[in-house]
Protein backbone atom coordinates (compact mmCIF):
# COMPACT_ATOMS: atom_id res chain seq x y z
CA UNK A 1 0.00 0.00 0.00
CA UNK A 2 3.01 2.10 0.99
CA UNK A 3 5.22 1.68 -2.31
CA UNK A 4 1.41 2.20 -4.51
CA UNK A 5 0.85 6.00 -2.31
CA UNK A 6 4.34 6.92 -2.91
CA UNK A 7 4.10 5.62 -6.81
CA UNK A 8 0.95 7.87 -7.04
CA UNK A 9 2.25 10.47 -5.32
CA UNK A 10 5.35 10.77 -7.94
CA UNK A 11 3.38 10.06 -10.67
CA UNK A 12 1.15 13.41 -9.66
CA UNK A 13 4.20 15.51 -9.11
CA UNK A 14 5.90 14.27 -12.48
CA UNK A 15 2.15 15.50 -13.96
CA UNK A 16 1.58 18.47 -11.76
CA UNK A 17 5.79 19.91 -12.73
CA UNK A 18 5.27 19.16 -16.10
CA UNK A 19 2.13 21.23 -16.47
CA UNK A 20 3.42 24.45 -14.44
CA UNK A 21 6.42 24.13 -16.42
CA UNK A 22 8.54 24.60 -13.37
CA UNK A 23 11.08 21.75 -13.99
CA UNK A 24 11.58 17.94 -13.92
CA UNK A 25 10.68 15.54 -11.03
CA UNK A 26 12.26 11.86 -10.47
CA UNK A 27 9.57 10.04 -11.08
CA UNK A 28 11.69 6.87 -9.48
CA UNK A 29 8.09 5.79 -7.38
CA UNK A 30 11.16 4.34 -4.45
CA UNK A 31 12.91 6.88 -4.84
CA UNK A 32 12.44 10.77 -3.40
CA UNK A 33 10.70 13.27 -5.54
CA UNK A 34 13.52 16.56 -7.15
CA UNK A 35 11.56 19.51 -8.50
CA UNK A 36 13.87 21.97 -9.86
CA UNK A 37 12.64 25.38 -10.47
CA UNK A 38 12.80 27.10 -13.86
CA UNK A 39 14.77 30.62 -12.45
CA UNK A 40 13.36 34.21 -13.56
CA UNK A 41 16.25 35.81 -12.78
CA UNK A 42 20.21 34.56 -14.96
CA UNK A 43 22.87 33.96 -13.05
CA UNK A 44 24.48 37.53 -11.74
CA UNK A 45 21.80 39.38 -13.49
CA UNK A 46 21.80 43.00 -13.17
CA UNK A 47 18.78 45.51 -12.80
CA UNK A 48 19.59 49.48 -12.86
CA UNK A 49 17.43 51.87 -11.64
CA UNK A 50 17.88 55.60 -12.44
CA UNK A 51 16.31 58.42 -11.01
CA UNK A 52 17.07 62.95 -10.39
CA UNK A 53 18.23 62.71 -14.32
CA UNK A 54 18.58 66.43 -15.18
CA UNK A 55 20.16 68.28 -18.46
CA UNK A 56 23.46 69.44 -18.57
CA UNK A 57 26.77 70.97 -20.01
CA UNK A 58 29.60 68.62 -19.91
CA UNK A 59 32.54 70.93 -20.43
CA UNK A 60 35.64 69.36 -22.01
CA UNK A 61 39.74 70.91 -21.75
CA UNK A 62 39.18 73.21 -24.99
CA UNK A 63 38.92 76.10 -23.51
CA UNK A 64 40.19 79.73 -23.95
CA UNK A 65 40.34 82.60 -21.58
CA UNK A 66 41.96 86.28 -21.82
CA UNK A 67 42.17 89.58 -20.86
CA UNK A 68 39.01 91.95 -20.26
CA UNK A 69 38.62 93.49 -24.26
CA UNK A 70 40.44 90.74 -25.68
CA UNK A 71 38.70 88.76 -28.18
CA UNK A 72 38.99 85.12 -27.85
CA UNK A 73 38.44 82.17 -30.70
CA UNK A 74 38.72 78.32 -30.87
CA UNK A 75 39.13 77.78 -34.24
CA UNK A 76 37.06 75.65 -37.10
CA UNK A 77 38.19 71.85 -37.20
CA UNK A 78 39.64 71.95 -33.20
CA UNK A 79 39.42 68.33 -31.40
CA UNK A 80 36.99 67.93 -28.86
CA UNK A 81 36.42 65.22 -26.10
CA UNK A 82 34.26 64.82 -23.05
CA UNK A 83 34.04 61.66 -21.40
CA UNK A 84 30.86 60.40 -19.05
CA UNK A 85 31.66 59.46 -15.90
CA UNK A 86 30.23 58.25 -12.17
CA UNK A 87 31.27 59.06 -8.87
CA UNK A 88 31.98 55.16 -7.71
CA UNK A 89 33.71 51.95 -9.32
CA UNK A 90 30.73 50.65 -11.14
CA UNK A 91 30.83 46.81 -11.46
CA UNK A 92 27.76 46.64 -13.47
CA UNK A 93 30.09 48.58 -16.19
CA UNK A 94 29.20 52.27 -17.57
CA UNK A 95 27.79 51.18 -21.10
CA UNK A 96 24.69 49.76 -18.41
CA UNK A 97 24.25 52.19 -16.53
CA UNK A 98 24.23 54.86 -19.50
CA UNK A 99 22.12 52.63 -21.14
CA UNK A 100 19.22 52.74 -18.60
CA UNK A 101 19.53 56.54 -18.14
CA UNK A 102 19.35 56.64 -22.25
CA UNK A 103 16.39 55.09 -21.74
CA UNK A 104 14.65 57.01 -18.82
CA UNK A 105 15.93 60.75 -20.46
CA UNK A 106 15.15 59.31 -24.13
CA UNK A 107 18.41 60.58 -25.32
CA UNK A 108 21.47 58.62 -26.38
CA UNK A 109 24.38 58.82 -24.28
CA UNK A 110 27.81 57.59 -24.83
CA UNK A 111 30.90 56.71 -22.74
CA UNK A 112 32.98 59.37 -24.79
CA UNK A 113 32.42 61.55 -27.49
CA UNK A 114 35.30 63.45 -29.50
CA UNK A 115 34.43 65.44 -32.75
CA UNK A 116 36.34 68.45 -34.61
CA UNK A 117 34.54 71.83 -34.50
CA UNK A 118 32.64 72.88 -37.74
CA UNK A 119 32.77 76.51 -36.81
CA UNK A 120 35.05 78.78 -34.69
CA UNK A 121 33.63 80.07 -31.59
CA UNK A 122 34.74 83.81 -30.57
CA UNK A 123 34.39 86.32 -28.14
CA UNK A 124 35.18 89.13 -26.33
CA UNK A 125 35.94 88.93 -22.64
CA UNK A 126 33.67 91.49 -21.06
CA UNK A 127 35.12 90.87 -17.52
CA UNK A 128 37.82 89.32 -14.89
CA UNK A 129 37.93 85.39 -15.32
CA UNK A 130 35.49 85.34 -18.17
CA UNK A 131 35.80 82.13 -20.89
CA UNK A 132 35.00 80.48 -23.74
CA UNK A 133 34.70 76.74 -23.93
CA UNK A 134 33.73 73.63 -26.46
CA UNK A 135 32.01 70.74 -24.74
CA UNK A 136 28.27 68.80 -25.07
CA UNK A 137 25.09 68.39 -23.84
CA UNK A 138 24.62 66.08 -20.99
CA UNK A 139 22.40 64.30 -18.44
CA UNK A 140 23.04 64.28 -14.60
CA UNK A 141 21.66 61.25 -12.76
CA UNK A 142 20.94 59.32 -9.90
CA UNK A 143 21.71 55.34 -9.93
CA UNK A 144 20.56 51.67 -8.18
CA UNK A 145 22.39 48.78 -9.12
CA UNK A 146 21.39 45.81 -8.16
CA UNK A 147 22.73 42.43 -9.30
CA UNK A 148 20.72 39.24 -8.59
CA UNK A 149 21.75 35.01 -8.41
CA UNK A 150 19.78 32.57 -10.28
CA UNK A 151 17.27 32.41 -7.27
CA UNK A 152 16.20 36.48 -7.62
CA UNK A 153 18.59 36.85 -4.41
CA UNK A 154 20.26 40.08 -3.95
CA UNK A 155 23.97 39.60 -4.15
CA UNK A 156 25.05 43.19 -4.45
CA UNK A 157 23.93 46.37 -4.77
CA UNK A 158 25.99 49.69 -6.13
CA UNK A 159 24.60 52.94 -5.70
CA UNK A 160 25.76 56.36 -6.82
CA UNK A 161 25.43 59.49 -9.30
CA UNK A 162 26.88 60.04 -12.72
CA UNK A 163 27.13 62.10 -16.11
CA UNK A 164 26.33 61.17 -19.48
CA UNK A 165 27.45 62.82 -22.70
CA UNK A 166 25.61 63.24 -25.96
CA UNK A 167 26.62 63.56 -29.03
CA UNK A 168 25.28 67.21 -29.26
CA UNK A 169 28.32 69.75 -29.01
CA UNK A 170 27.82 73.29 -27.77
CA UNK A 171 29.66 75.86 -27.26
CA UNK A 172 30.25 78.26 -24.24
CA UNK A 173 30.58 81.61 -23.61
CA UNK A 174 30.87 81.63 -19.42
CA UNK A 175 29.25 85.27 -19.43
CA UNK A 176 26.30 84.03 -21.81
CA UNK A 177 25.81 80.50 -21.58
CA UNK A 178 25.40 77.79 -24.55
CA UNK A 179 25.81 79.09 -28.38
CA UNK A 180 24.08 76.56 -30.76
Amino acid sequence: MRKTIMALTAALLAVGTTLLGVGTANADPGGPVAIQPLSLCTNASWEVGVSNVKSIYMPSTVRATGSVGAVITITIGTTVSVSSSTSASVTVGLSSVLASVSATAGVTLTSSNTFSTTYALTGTIPSAGAYIEWGTVGRSFSYTAKQYDANCNVLKTESGTGKGTTKTPYGYLSWVGFTG
